[in-house]
């Protein structure tokens, strides 16, 4: 089972670990014993060479009786036994038949064959000899010789424990049963040299083996040669963990412990949490000595126990199999140091040498650790190899050979349990310990290769996989600062700290420089490290593009180099993909920039723009805004992302397109440029662009810029010598090409410019602002400079002749015009030029000023003046024709336009004014056509001095005309009133009779008249009026009058409601029309009438004039009129007689009568007025007939006309009721007196349909006559009937008026009605408060007061000169009324002002109800009121069942009478509550009282059981708690309320004794009122429900209970000392004694009692 090898003497060790020996030695002894004196001849084999172990501990019983049972399992009750004699003692048996030892007083042998020792049997195969005082070495002193090594005499005790191990020879070997093979002594040299090799290691992990020696004696004589020596030291630092975690790893290291058992320590485990696991880490030197000399090997070792709460802990925690306990150790090995003193040559002094100095690592110490492999161990190595870079130790499951741990998916059983077992230490205990020991390692080292060569950095094979996984994950969620940052100056970090460096990003050790510099806390790890913590636990910090950007964003970091930041850019920029997200950049400080500095990545249009120049633009740039110019040095692929970024538009980087250029010019160029048309250059000089940058400007617009307007408010065209000018479309600029010495000098005259030669300036565009050297390009120059067509001949005036000459030259070339480039524009342009010579004058002139004709064929030259030009050559005369469009009229045109207009010129000259209306007829006669075109033309003198077209003027020889016209406007003058003439003029148009445009010329003839103040104004006005009335009877002739029928009836009514006041003057009218009509003679217009406009332009031109005669004072005194001086006004603002009573304030009236209706419909006056009108007419009516009323007296045919004006009025504007317009109605009338009564005006808001009170001026009811009117009235205010405000109002209206006067008799009945009137609204409506409404009430001497300063006395019983601050109300107003209007009583008052009562709090009755339901019995309502005295530390509690019938008369309220009848009453003597403390009592449990808490019970609550309002008087103050609001709460909603009155300083009790006698205070009572509660529970009608014996039989019974059990309840209370109870039987309320029987008292001193906590 076990095999050969170092293993063997590792169970020896084992053995010697567990009996708590500290030293162990082994020796090859090659002496040959003899022979004579032995126990048995066949024990002579056994005196040759032999193995021997020592170690200094001695056997115990267990050990003895242990060692003999080999095989069984008293082994498995000792967990902390790692080797003890178990199955592994039986290797030893690879070397010897008959292992011997010594220990104490015995010295044992084993001979399994039975056949080598005397005196046993296969069942006894041992013996055991206690040597001490036997003399057994005299007696066999060569059986026992071999024993005498290290100290054993076999005389004495020996303190220590020596196995001899005697070599199987190769004799012997053959017939022994156990092997076959020999051993010699070169087999254990061999051994020895196997176990050297790691024996250093296997000391490692032990508790208390410190020292292994092993040694050789060459013979008999020979003393003992060193051959290896190892020694193990612990370094003793400060404690790190607590007291009670080193106690428990002491535990493990000692065998002082040996009596604590598994169940004890699982205990003690069973106390930790699994975040806070015991852990120990400590410093161990093992120095090994041997042939070579002296090495000392520097460990560091972590321990961990882990926790029994663990569920992995709990599937295997009853299984014996294995040891149960949750501890393991990991050990890193350090390096080794030679030792080179002499004086330490020897490791037996070398202990006080090891400090931690020896841990000091050097660069050859990763060296050391290159070939270390990692082994498991269970205290000693195992022969298994984990793969990780430190040795396991724990107390694993182990197979039977002890070569393997139990593991594998497919087990079941015991094996499953084992497998669990060791997955559950790996897992929950090592990789615990393991990072506790990085920790450890951390702060030794520092962050080196070394210290990361101690990480597991592949996962390896199960079941060392799952630690590893666990290690990483322990790490992650644990606070072990076990990674190392640069940043702050280095330190050591927890994974949940660290940020993890992202090894996909090909510079990420300079991302790491550089971020650590910045203050990150980058790690500097391996990337199979970052890989191990990204699978064991994603949710760590590692570092992304996104992530950094996030932290970099959110705090500003200060990086020490520009390579680090331009790096760390080039990371964040990593995933940045097209299309572009830059959301995630915002606010990232990283931007580098041409001048060294970095800007922050913005949002598009938030903060600085940064500029990306790919081209050429990057010098236009660098030297004026670096700061706002992306470094272009900085890597490639950095520089593509940010032109990424900049072509997403939507960061602050953007390309250097030609609109950001041009906001760059600010900067780039003076500002004070901007928007210059032109400055001086000074290239390179003061600020200026040089030359070059010039060059390169255009060089960039010439490739990047299509439309050049963006820099038009820059100057940057070059032209001149040293001028720069802005870009302006159609410029004065030309380019030169040779010009002729002429056109240059006019060129530069007009102010022309010339392009610079010296600079290239290209570009596709430029000829929309330099001119080509064409006919067009300097017509545009022109047009440039002179802004508008109009400004061109301006330019001119210092050009000569020669000059203007070659310029018409020039343009009027014929090529420039086949070429079609000359626009409509440069046609106008040209026709601006002043190069044309005038025909008359021959000037040079433009050819617009006035417009140029050409001359035409067979005109005289003498009729020809300055507005014909002359052209040189048909080649000219064909250009100004064709392209210039100048005319040659026809001799039409030519008399039309050159003569007639010119009739001025000859008016003076008959004859030749003569000879142009012959030529006129003629051109009639020869062509009739142009007759309408000579009618049109204004070349006839009228009478004023105008011109005028023939066919605006009228006939003067027709003597109607002269009467309705105008005599000078529309009649020639003298010089065309010749006969031949007139019939010349007839011919083109001279009108002899009137149409409907004669008809307007009559009406302007009026207007004109009146403009002139002339005195035939209105005579002509109303001769027009009777003409249009005739005119409009023919015309409805002609149309039909059925149409009318209904326009007739509205008349009739609106006359029917003028009354009769009007009909002399209406007779008036009627005989001055008839007049006018025989002297018109009308028929003479209507026989010739012509229709020359439609019928409807006509009335609308009509309406439009002002030619109707209007009265200019009101035909009737007091009517609202309109004040104006004017005789005649337009139709629009003119109403018929008819209409007078609805318009006359706002509108003209007709002086004059219209009888047609069709002429007043289509004048507009059937329409309705204006609702402005209508409503400013009712203002006035009502202001009118209010001051007409106050200068004289009104007669009743006034009133009746005004009653049949305000009917039409009224009815005008009900037809406005319900529209949009209403609101304004509603608008305008507001504030004014408009509703008629028949005799006066009043507002709306006094008048109502229906009202039980009427009196003038302050209540009316709507009159009969408009009553018609109800919505209209309804709309605009009227009542239907007066609500509560109203009456209000009115009060208020009529104190105003009595200015604080008693009321006459009239008035006081006035107002007594409208009280009535209230109090009846009051009735429909929740009644409020007098003292807090406007209400008004005549107090006892008839002045009106305000209800709140008012009461009346229902409390007679108070003497008359008692002193209130309130008015009694007036005798005629009665108690009941008083009260229906909110007055308070006398009584109800309280006569308490508001600084003697206050409101309380008080428990909803339904809260209350629920209570008691829950509490269930009101036996117990004594009881709880005794409990309540206890609490309050009263010293006496009186009970007393008040049956009396009190006064009802002098109450705090008229309405607390029904609970002057029977009560429980209670006193509490001797305490006094406050009123926190009375209100406290009233509000949910619990309750506490000085101190106390009411244990059990209801409290006071507990009263309502039998009472509905509860009355308190306690320290001064009588308190009522009523919760079902029957007296104090509102009798609308009966809302619980309760209420404080202050007794101290006031005589409530003397005023209101009938209030206060059923609380039994006064002299006559047996305690005092001052330090004393008494409450008062009258009996509520539920409690008498079943009639009043009964119920006070009830009550009787509930006291008598009380009684009989309050002896024993006195003697459980703290302070009332006695309780006496009582009746008051029914007697006489006059009884001036309230004394009372009483039927019971208990007492109890106080000595009596112990108490008891």
């Amino acid at each position: 089972m076990y095999a050969d090898g170092p293993g063997i003497l590792f169970e020896l060790v084992q053995n010697a670990e567990d009996a708590g020996a500290s030293e162990v030695i082994f020796l090859l002894d090659k002496t040959q014993y003899g022979t004579s004196s032995v126990l048995s001849p066949e024990m002579a084999d056994w005196q040759g060479p032999a193995l021997y172990c020592f170690n200094n501990s001695v056997f115990s019983p267990q050990d003895l009786y242990a060692i003999s049972r080999i095989g069984q399992e008293s082994k498995l009750e000792k967990p902390f036994a790692i080797g003890r004699f178990g199955l592994g003692f039986n290797c030893v048996y690879h070397f010897t038949d008959i292992p011997t030892f010594v220990s104490g007083e015995n010295v044992v042998m084993f001979d399994p064959h039975a056949c080598n020792l005397p005196g046993i049997s296969p069942s006894h195969p041992g013996l055991r000899i206690k040597f001490a005082g036997r003399k057994i070495l005299e007696q066999f002193p060569d059986q026992f010789s071999p024993f005498l090594h290290f100290g054993c005499d076999l005389q004495h005790p020996f303190p220590g424990t020596l196995f001899r191990f005697p070599l199987r020879s190769s004799t012997v070997a053959r017939r022994s049963l156990i092997k076959k093979e020999g051993y010699a002594p070169e087999d254990v040299m061999s051994l020895f040299a196997s176990f050297s090799g790691v024996v250093s290691d296997a000391l490692l992990f032990l508790r208390n083996v410190k020292n292994i020696s092993i040694f050789v004696k060459e013979g008999n004589g020979s003393e003992m040669q060193l051959l290896h020596r190892v020694q193990r030291n612990c370094i003793t630092e400060p404690e790190m963990e607590s007291g009670a975690a080193s106690d428990m790893f002491s535990f493990f290291n000692g065998s002082q412990y040996s009596g604590l058992d598994k169940n004890q320590l699982l205990k003690i485990l069973s106390k930790s949490m699994d975040k806070n696991l015991p852990h120990k880490c400590q410093k161990i030197v093992v120095t090994e000595q041997n042939s070579s000399g002296v090495m000392s090997h520097c460990w560091i070792t972590g321990e961990c126990l882990g926790t029994v709460r663990a569920k992995s802990f709990s599937a295997v925690a009853n299984d014996k199999s294995h040891e149960s306990i949750p501890w393991a150790c990991v050990a890193a090995y350090i390096h080794s140091v030679k030792v080179i003193d002499e004086e330490l040559s020897d490791i037996s002094n070398i202990e006080g040498a090891c400090t931690s100095e020896a841990f000091q690592v050097s660069p050859t110490s990763i060296e050391n650790r290159k070939n270390f492999e990692g082994r498991a161990f269970c205290f000693l190595p195992l022969p298994i190899s984990t793969g990780l870079p430190a040795h396991i130790n724990s107390y694993f499951a182990l197979s039977s050979n002890r070569r393997d741990i139990w593991f594998g998916n497919d087990m079941a059983g015991g094996g499953k349990k084992r497998s669990d077992w060791n997955i559950y230490i790996l897992e929950d205990v090592v990789a615990p310990a393991y990072g506790y020991l990085l920790e450890k390692i951390a702060s030794e080292i520092g962050p080196c290769d070394l210290f990361f060569s101690y990480w597991p950095m592949e996962t390896g094979l199960e079941p060392w996989a799952s630690m590893v996984r666990k290690l990483y994950i322990f790490i992650a969620e644990s606070s072990l600062r076990v990674l190392f940052t640069k940043a702050r100056e280095g330190q050591w970090i927890s994974a949940k700290q660290a940020l993890f460096p992202d090894f996909t990003f090909h510079k990420v050790h300079e991302l790491v420089e550089a971020l650590s510099d910045a203050g990150l806390p980058l790690v500097t790890v391996s990337q199979p490290l970052v890989e191990q913590f990204m699978e064991a636990c994603s949710s760590l910090n590692f570092l992304t593009p996104q992530f950094l950007m996030t932290l970099l964003i959110r705090r500003r970091r200060g990086f020490k180099d520009r390579g680090g930041m331009i790096v760390t850019l080039e990371y964040c920029l990593l995933d940045l993909q097209v299309p572009v997200q830059v959301d995630s950049l915002y606010g990232l400080p990283l931007l580098p920039l041409s001048d060294g500095s970095f800007a922050t990545f913005e949002k598009n249009g938030t903060g600085e723009r940064i500029y990306i120049a790919r081209g050429d633009e990057y010098g236009l740039l660098k030297d004026s805004v670096p700061h706002q110019l992306v470094d272009r040095e900085i890597p490639e692929v950095v520089f593509g992302k940010l032109c990424d970024l900049a072509e997403s538009e939507k960061s602050n980087i953007s390309f250097l397109s030609c609109s950001l250029l041009e906001k760059l010019f600010l900067k780039l160029l003076p500002a004070e440029w901007h928007l210059s048309s032109k400055v001086a250059w000074t290239p390179g000089l003061q600020g200026h662009p040089s030359l070059e940058w010039i060059r390169l400007l255009w060089s960039y617009l010439n490739s990047c810029c299509d439309d050049l307007l963006i820099f038009a408010k820059w100057p940057i065209l070059p032209v001149g010598g040293s001028i720069l000018l802005q870009l302006v479309p159609n410029s004065n600029v030309v380019k030169d090409d040779g010009w002729s010495e002429n056109m240059l000098s006019l060129l530069l005259k007009v102010g022309c410019l010339f392009l610079r030669h010296d600079l290239t300036i290209e570009h596709p565009k430029l000829e929309n602002f330099v001119q080509p050297p064409t006919a067009a390009g300097i017509l545009n120059a022109f047009m440039a400079l002179a802004g508008k067509p109009e400004n061109i001949e301006g330019l001119f005036n210092d050009a000569s002749e020669g000059e203007l000459h070659e310029l018409r030259s020039f343009v009027l070339q014929s090529k420039w015009f086949s070429e079609e480039s000359m626009t409509d524009t440069h046609i106008e342009i040209i026709k601006h030029l002043p190069m044309f010579e005038a025909y008359k004058s021959r000037k040079l002139v433009s050819l617009c000023k006035p417009n140029q004709w050409l001359k035409p064929d067979g005109v005289r030259d003498d009729l020809l003046d300055d507005d014909f030009v002359r052209a040189d050559s048909e080649r000219e005369r064909t250009i100004l024709r064709r392209y210039l469009e100048i005319k040659e009229p026809s001799k039409v045109e030519f008399y039309k336009g050159y003569v007639l207009n010119r009739m001025s010129e000859f008016i003076s000259h008959q004859g030749a004014l003569t000879a142009i209306l012959l030529d006129v007829k003629l051109l009639i006669e020869d062509d009739i056509s142009i007759k309408s075109a000579l009618s049109m033309t204004p070349f006839v003198l009228a009478a004023n001095g105008l011109w005028q077209q023939p066919s605006r003027l009228y006939d003067p020889r027709i003597p109607q005309l002269q009467k309705v016209l105008h005599r000078e406007a529309f009649f020639p003058s003298d010089e065309f009133s010749d006969p031949e003439t007139l019939e010349t003029l007839v011919k083109l148009g001279l009108k002899k009779n009137l149409g409907f445009t004669g008809f307007l010329d009559c009406a302007r003839s009026v207007s004109m008249l009146h403009e002139s103040r002339d005195s035939e104004t209105v005579s002509y006005g109303r001769k027009l009026v009777a003409l249009l009335d005739a005119l409009a009877h023919k015309l409805s002739d002609e149309e039909g009058e059925c149409k009318f029928n209904e326009l007739q009836k509205t008349v009739i009514r609106q006359n029917s409601s003028n009354g009769n006041s009007d009909l002399a003057y209406l007779d008036s009218l009627k005989r001055d029309k008839d007049q006018f009509i025989d002297d018109l003679e009308i028929d003479y217009f209507l026989a010739n009438l012509i229709d020359d406009k439609t019928e409807e332009l006509f009335w609308s031109e009509m309406k439009d004039i002002a030619w109707c005669p209007v009265c200019v004072h009101p035909p009737l005194q007091g009517i609202p009129w309109l004040n104006s001086n004017s005789q005649v006004a337009s139709p629009s603002n003119v109403r018929p007689k008819s209409q007078m009573w609805v318009v006359s304030s706002t509108m003209h009236v007709l002086d004059g009568e219209c009888d047609s209706l069709y002429l007043q419909h289509k004048l507009g006056w059937m329409d309705c007025p204006d609702i402005n009108v209508l409503t400013m007419q009712l203002t006035e009516l009502s202001k009118s007939y209010e001051q007409f009323k106050l200068g004289s007296s009104i007669g009743p045919d006034f009133n009746d006309a005004v009653q049949n004006g305000i009917l039409a009025l009224y009815s005008r504007l009900q037809e406005y009721v319900g529209t949009d317009d209403f609101t304004l109605v509603k608008s305008s009338l507001s504030g004014v007196s408009w509703v008629w009564i028949g005799d006066d005006f009043v507002p709306p808001h006094v008048l109502a349909f229906d009202s039980p009170v009427k009196f003038t001026p302050y209540l009316y009811v709507v009159p009969s006559e408009i009553s018609d009117f109800r919505e209209l009235l309804l709309g605009l205010g009227v009542r239907l009937s007066f609500d509560i405000w109203d009456y209000f109002h009115v009060l208020q209206r009529l104190q105003n008026n009595v200015k604080g006067f008693p009321l006459s008799t009239d008035q006081l009945s006035f107002v007594h009605r409208v009280l009535e009137a209230v109090a009846d609204c009051f009735s429909e409506k929740p009644m409020f408060e007098a003292s807090n409404s406007a209400l008004l009430i005549p107090d006892s001497s008839g002045v009106l007061m305000c209800a709140g300063d008012l009461v009346y006395n229902d409390a007679p019983w108070i003497e008359n000169n008692t002193t209130i601050e309130k008015h009694f109300v007036h005798p005629s107003i009665s108690n009941d009324l008083a009260n229906r209007l909110g007055v308070k009583s006398l009584r109800c008052l309280s006569l308490v002002d508001d600084d003697m009562t206050k409101d309380l709090p008080c428990m909803d009755f339904a809260k209350l109800n629920e209570l008691l339901a829950l509490y269930g019995n009101n036996d117990f309502l004594l009881f709880d009121l005794l409990e309540v005295a206890d609490c309050c530390k009263a010293k006496k509690l009186h009970l007393i069942f008040d049956k009396r019938e009190h006064p009802r008369n002098s109450l705090l309220q008229h309405n607390l009478g029904e609970f002057q009848g029977p009560a429980l009453v209670a006193i509490l003597e001797g305490v006094s509550l406050n009123r926190e403390e009375v209100s406290s009592l009233q509000l949910l449990p619990p309750w506490r009282l000085r101190g106390d808490t009411v244990n059990y019970g209801l409290g006071l609550l507990s009263c309502y059981f039998v009472s509905n309002l509860l009355s308190i008087i306690s320290g001064g103050y009588f308190y009522m708690f009523d919760p079902c609001g029957l007296a104090l709460g509102a009798p609308s909603s009966h809302a619980p309320a309760a209420k404080m009155f202050s007794l101290a300083g006031t005589n409530l009790t003397k005023r209101f004794c009938d209030q206060f006698k059923p609380m039994l205070i006064g002299e006559g009572m047996p305690w005092s009122s001052l330090d004393s509660t008494i409450i008062r529970m009258p009996l509520s009608s539920e409690c008498l429900k079943d009639g009043l014996e009964l119920g006070l039989k009830r009550v009787k019974q509930i006291c008598d209970r009380f009684m009989e059990h309050a002896s024993r309840t006195l003697i459980f209370l703290k302070s009332v000392l006695e309780i006496n109870s009582g009746t008051h039987e029914k007697i006489s309320c006059s009884e001036n004694e309230l004394g009372f029987d009483t039927e019971r008292s208990l007492k109890i001193s106080c000595s009596e009692v112990v108490w008891l906590n």
